[in-house]
C-alpha cells in the first residue's frame, strides 16, 4: 500500500509541476497579447489563468514541506477551496466589468490579430490537458483534477475565442458594431460557463470537505 502511495504522491508532484510551468507560459503569452492587443476577451481569461497560477505555485511549494498524508490531504482540500473561491470572485468581477462597457459604448479591437494568437494558445492549451489527463488516470488526488478541469476550460475557452474572434473578422465590415462590441460580449460569454463550472467545483469541495482527525473525521486520499 505504501508503494502506491509514493507512486501516487510522485505522479502528483509530477502533474502539479507540469501544470505550473505550463500555467506560467501560458499566462505570460497571454498577458502579452492583452496589452498587444487591449481584448477584454483575453484580459477575461488573463485573470482566470493567474488566479490559477498563484495558487498552484502557493500549493506546490507548501507539498514540499509536509509530509504526513493526512496533512497533505487538509492542504489538498483547502487549496481546492481556496482556488476555486478566488477564481469565483475574479469572474463575477470580470462579468461586471464587460457588462458595463457594453452598457457604456464598447472599446475597438482587430479581431484577427486577437484570433490569430488564440490560435496558438489553444494548440497550448489542449496539449497540456492531455498530458494532465493521463497523470490523472487513476489518481484519487483532487488538486490533480482540479487541474486537468482548469486546463479543460481554458481549451475550451481559447477555442471559443478563436471562432468567436473569427466571426468578427468575417462579419465585422457587414455590421460594423461587431468591432466595437464583440470583444465585450465574447468576454461574458467566456466568463459565464466558466463560472458555473467553479461554482460546482467549489460546492462539491464544500460538500466532501472532511473533518480533521482531532474532530473525529478522517482525511484520505480515497474522498
Amino acid at each position: 500500500m505504501e508503494p502506491d502511495r509514493s507512486m501516487e504522491r510522485t505522479r502528483e508532484k509530477l502533474a502539479l509541476t507540469v501544470s505550473l510551468v505550463s500555467g506560467v507560459l501560458f499566462l505570460g503569452t497571454e498577458l502579452a497579447i492583452a496589452l498587444a492587443t487591449s481584448s477584454q476577451g483575453v484580459w477575461a481569461d488573463s485573470w482566470f489563468d493567474l488566479g490559477e497560477t498563484l495558487f498552484l505555485g502557493l500549493f506546490t511549494g507548501l507539498m514540499v514541506f509536509v509530509r504526513e498524508e493526512v496533512r497533505r490531504d487538509r492542504v489538498r482540500r483547502v487549496f481546492t477551496v481556496s482556488k476555486n473561491l478566488l477564481l469565483l470572485v475574479l469572474l463575477l468581477v470580470l462579468i461586471g466589468q464587460n457588462v458595463h462597457l457594453l452598457l457604456t459604448g464598447g472599446h475597438r479591437i482587430d479581431p484577427r490579430q486577437v484570433g490569430g494568437m488564440e490560435a496558438a494558445l489553444c494548440l497550448l492549451a489542449l496539449g497540456v490537458t492531455g498530458l494532465l489527463a493521463h497523470f490523472a488516470q487513476g489518481a484519487r488526488s483532487p488538486a490533480v483534477r482540479s487541474e486537468v478541469i482548469g486546463w479543460a476550460i481554458d481549451t475550451a475557452g481559447c477555442g471559443g475565442m478563436l471562432l468567436a474572434y473569427g466571426l468578427c473578422a468575417w462579419l465585422g465590415g457587414s455590421f460594423p458594431w461587431l468591432l466595437r462590441y464583440g470583444d465585450s460580449f465574447i468576454a461574458v460569454c467566456i466568463s459565464v460557463p466558466s463560472l458555473v463550472v467553479v461554482a460546482g467545483m467549489l460546492r462539491q469541495s464544500l460538500t466532501h470537505w472532511p473533518l480533521s482527525p482531532g474532530l473525529g473525521g478522517q482525511g484520505s486520499l480515497s474522498r
